[in-house]
């Protein structure tokens, strides 16, 4: 069922008992909108603005149904439907031109209750502003927020906003909404905490239709509103009508070239073109109206551990902020635009203004929006990656997929069941608005319901006397972890090996996570590896025994199920080898040919994993061989896993069954993984775990603790865990996995790479054979033991 047309909220009146005074830092969409929210629950509402004057850049942006419901709701539809254009249809074409897919605006408007609108950046911000006033908003220009301090009364804590001038503003809260550059952040933080880069950057412009409805070619893109998409090779081009067709705005996204430390210059018009010279004609006639233009640098930030709120409950940060997307599914000002909605409507509730009623709101905020939010970070990536593949394989399957979601286009709302049924998974769809893509959950979401389902959960943990944990299954959706070919990476020119490296160090400084296909080690060796495994685990326990794992600093042999610690019992047993003395290995005798089929193994996952951080050293302009400095003696570590078939029972009795969430330690690990699954990732360190299925013929690697050490937290080690596959018996399957551990030289000082001028070093260097050992014995009870 739709969601219907939203109501326009009325301002309401609050006694002094339970009206709040506020303070928004930062007048942009996002911090214009939590005060517009906020002043409609009965609030006062200060903006502190580090600008002169109110302006915004002259550039287009997209709303879509999601945020258009908000704006709607805040009482401006007269005023925005008058400024916006309503496109029909959204076209994605393949750069030389050829039209390959299409969504009808049209149709999903119907569906979502709220229509797509597009603006000029300055038409919303001006109504957005007006708005905010007409309500009662206080905005003062010329305040440079350097410094948040907390005065604490009664059952109460005040914050006061220090600014650069040696004014102070004391408020019940204070509202961080000063963008991907954001003080606030850094102040909630305690450190400096720079946006990360994301290997891309746009162009954007602004052009006067008048010359472009004159060419025949040009003038149906003015006189029939569409939302056009052209992607290809490393970059792609967007465009639409502003203002009834006056102008047309046009966005380039292509890689990054511009200095350290830049985030906005003035671009090169000949470069420009230069990029798109050999794509469909028409973007070369367009580029030819261009006088002037600017190119801005795209950054991310993908998330803030462990909150987005002080714990006095007076200060907080919303939008870009606490995460900054990539442009590349329309979302980022449009999260923003809800961040605001729903921060006001939680607010609306308290009774008091006392620390608990505060704190029982921004828990509720934030558990609205932080995994909402990442998900789009998230995507965002992913999209990235699918609209710059080059010609190829995976190009066609893109493009495969974009007409085979097509096919259901004129359906109405697509339900899971109707894709599976089609051979088709949910959220694959390139086109990502789409019913196949993220639309179900993207752009029907209703902030009302999410407010009022939240506020649910936390009032039941409040009554109920044992604490509630976020622990979601499977069914929450899978991860959204691209997958990468390596092949160009091993046989492509250094701007093949470029873009692998660029692909691999976006998904591994945001979710932390990389499918990585056309590696380079055949099916055929790691089935055979799995086959070989399950002949060691056959073996009667005492015979497997006889290789036990006794020593941390050799950490080699078998471990038996429930020897492992991480904090909990985990149902597995494994087998660790490595390759310098491996005494607890078995013999031909034992086992004909396992040694020498695993070090075959071993060898093949040592050479791909060095590769990787040959990726990971380009990418970061460290130079390729940085990464042979400090694992010329490395001693990686080849572990096979069994985790035995198990009771239904014993997994509901203890809550959990084979491994609990935990980060690795290493560098970074090589994953291969059986048909069962069961494999979870927390991205983003919400509690919220996505499965990472198997995928056929792919290696998953994550990022482990010592690269995000070393990387300054660029990259980033994220939770992980295996738990039930979904069953239907009071059995569990068998599952078989073999992660890879890539540790540095046991002599390496792993101390944190600076690369930017004024960069805060976030971690002491550490020994890294200390801290491997450190890390087994804490692992493993019987070697913790014996070490006490």
């Amino acid at each position: 069922m739709a969601p219907s047309k939203p109501e326009v909220i009325q301002q309401k009146q609050r006694d002094a008992a339970s009206k709040l005074d506020v303070i928004v830092v930062g007048a942009g969409l996002g911090g214009l909108g939590a005060a517009i929210s906020i002043l409609l629950e009965g609030h006062n509402v200060q903006i502190l603005e580090v600008a002169a004057e109110i302006g915004e850049i002259g550039a287009g942006i997209q709303c879509l149904p999601n945020s258009t419901r908000v704006l709607i709701s805040w009482g401006l539809e007269d005023a925005l439907s008058k400024l916006a254009t309503t496109p029909r249809l959204c076209n994605m074409i393949g750069w030389k031109g050829q039209k390959i897919s299409e969504m009808d605006f049209h149709e999903y408007e119907a569906q979502c209750g709220t229509p797509f609108w597009d603006f000029h950046r300055a038409n919303l911000h001006m109504a957005l502003l007006e708005r905010a006033i007409e309500l009662g908003a206080k905005l003062t220009t010329n305040s440079r927020v350097v410094d948040i301090e907390y005065e604490s009364s009664g059952d109460s804590t005040r914050a006061i906003a220090v600014c650069s001038d040696g004014k102070r503003h004391m408020a019940d809260l204070v509202v961080g909404a000063d963008g991907i550059n954001s003080k606030c952040r850094e102040i909630l933080l305690g450190h400096e905490d720079p946006p990360l880069l994301t290997g891309d950057l746009a162009y954007r412009l602004l052009l006067d239709t008048e010359q472009m409805v004159k060419d025949p070619e040009l003038r149906s893109f003015v006189e029939d509103p569409q939302v056009n998409y052209w992607i290809g090779p490393d970059a792609h081009a967007v465009n639409y009508v502003l203002r009834g067709g006056k102008l047309f705005n046009m966005v380039l996204l292509v890689p990054d070239d511009m200095p350290a430390g830049a985030n906005t210059l003035a671009g090169n018009v000949e470069e420009m073109r230069a990029l798109y010279a050999d794509w469909d004609p028409r973007i070369p006639k367009l580029l030819a109206l261009c006088k002037d233009v600017f190119k801005w640098r795209l950054m991310i930030r993908p998330g803030l551990d462990p909150t987005w709120s002080h714990p006095s409950a007076a200060f907080t940060i919303l939008g870009d902020a606490a995460h900054a997307t990539l442009p590349y599914l329309a979302s980022g000002a449009g999260m923003s635009i809800e961040d605001g909605h729903v921060l006001g409507l939680c607010l609306g509730a308290i009774k008091n203004k006392s620390t608990f009623e505060k704190k029982k709101a921004l828990n509720i905020y934030e558990r609205c929006r932080r995994e909402r939010t990442e998900r789009v970070v998230s995507r965002g990536n992913r999209q990235q990656y699918l609209y710059h593949v080059h010609d190829g394989e995976e190009q066609q399957e893109r493009d495969r997929l974009l007409g085979e979601f097509a096919k259901f286009n004129g359906k109405g709302k697509i339900e899971r069941e109707q894709y599976e049924a089609a051979g088709l998974d949910v959220e694959m769809d390139p086109l990502a608005w789409r019913w196949g893509g993220v639309g179900s959950w993207l752009l029907t979401y209703v902030c009302e319901e999410d407010v009022k389902r939240r506020t649910a959960e936390v009032e039941a943990e409040e009554k109920s006397p044992i604490p509630r944990t976020r622990h979601k299954s499977a069914m929450s959706g899978p991860a959204d972890i691209a997958v990468v070919s390596f092949d160009r990476f091993i046989h492509g020119d250094d701007d093949d090996r470029r873009a692998v490296a660029k692909q691999l160090y976006n998904a591994f400084s945001t979710v932390g996570w990389v499918y990585l296909k056309d590696h380079g080690i055949p099916q055929a060796r790691v089935d055979e590896i799995f086959s070989l495994a399950k002949t060691f685990f056959d073996q009667p326990l005492q015979e497997k025994l006889r290789w036990r794992l006794q020593d941390a600093e050799l950490n080699q042999g078998y471990t038996a199920d429930g020897d492992e610690a991480n904090g909990g019992v985990d149902h597995k047993e494994c087998y660790e080898h490595r390759r310098f003395a491996n005494p607890c290995c078995p013999a031909d005798a034992d086992l004909p040919d396992f040694r020498k089929t695993v070090d075959d193994f071993y060898a093949q996952c040592l050479s791909l994993g060095l590769n990787v951080l040959k990726c990971l050293a380009i990418a970061m302009d460290l130079g390729e061989n940085f990464f042979e400095n400090i694992t010329k003696r490395a001693d990686p570590q080849l572990r096979l896993l069994h985790y035995p078939a198990i009771e239904k029972k014993i997994v509901e009795q203890q809550g959990h069954a084979r491994i609990i969430p935990h980060t690795d330690f290493g560098l970074c690990t090589l994953l291969f993984q059986d048909s069962v699954g069961g494999l979870e990732v927390d991205p983003f360190h919400t509690g919220d775990f996505k499965p990472a299925l198997p995928v056929s013929g792919t290696v998953l690697i994550n990022i482990a603790d010592l690269m995000q050490r070393l990387t300054n937290d660029r990259c980033r080690s994220t939770m992980h865990r295996v738990v039930s596959p979904q069953m239907s018996g009071d059995m569990l399957p068998s599952r078989y996995s073999m992660p890879f551990f890539i540790h540095p030289d046991p002599e390496a000082m792993i101390d944190p790479i600076i690369k930017e001028k004024g960069e805060v070093k976030r971690y002491e260097p550490v020994n890294a054979g200390e801290w491997r050992i450190y890390n087994t014995r804490k692992n493993y009870t019987s070697l913790s033991a014996a070490a006490a």
